[in-house]
């Protein structure tokens, strides 16, 4: 029988922001057998809201989030037009893109809105699906990793406590 048979796939994913919280939901969704492990340095009673940085995200990841049950409209702003202009160097020739919702066919090309609110919704999801199924999906919060070590097969993550990994995305 190989390794992989004898044990699930087992994944970290470093940093909970937007990307990893999302990837860590995708993940527990998407692949039913898979221990995932969601590292990162912040505690995780800090208030995420609070954070007043912007992201503009593509309607792609507005999709993702929609899907993962994360999505929050009411904070967010739709992107229905888009602009695009550039005079390359030196030629004196003046090009401009002009995207709008409506002539594609789409509610929005994507939308902008704060970061805390956002990461609030993502890792409140991940905590209530993390509750759900403890037995394959874990969270390691207020430790950062300080390091990452390729083995045969394997990586080990150290992050005050070594464990080992199958997959190890730093997001």
């Amino acid at each position: 029988m190989s390794a992989a048979a004898q044990h699930p796939l087992k994944i970290a994913i470093v940093g909970a922001g937007p990307v990893g919280l999302a990837l860590a939901l995708h993940a527990a969704e998407s692949l039913g057998s898979a221990e995932v492990t969601l590292l990162d340095a912040r505690a995780a009673d800090s208030d995420v809201g609070a954070d007043p940085r912007t992201l503009a995200l593509s309607l792609g990841s507005v999709q993702l989030l929609q899907r993962l049950g994360t999505w929050v409209p009411a904070v967010a702003e739709p992107i229905r037009e888009v602009h695009v202009s550039q005079m390359p160097p030196g030629l004196g020739a003046h090009s401009t893109v002009h995207l709008r919702a409506d002539e594609l066919g789409v509610p929005m090309l994507g939308a902008v809105l704060r970061y805390g609110p956002l990461v609030q919704a993502l890792q409140r999801a991940w905590f209530d699906r993390a509750a759900r199924e403890p037995a394959r999906l874990h969270s390691a919060f207020g430790h950062g990793v300080t390091a990452l070590r390729e083995r045969p097969g394997a990586v080990e993550v150290d992050a005050g406590v070594v464990q080992s990994f199958d997959l190890v995305v730093v997001a």
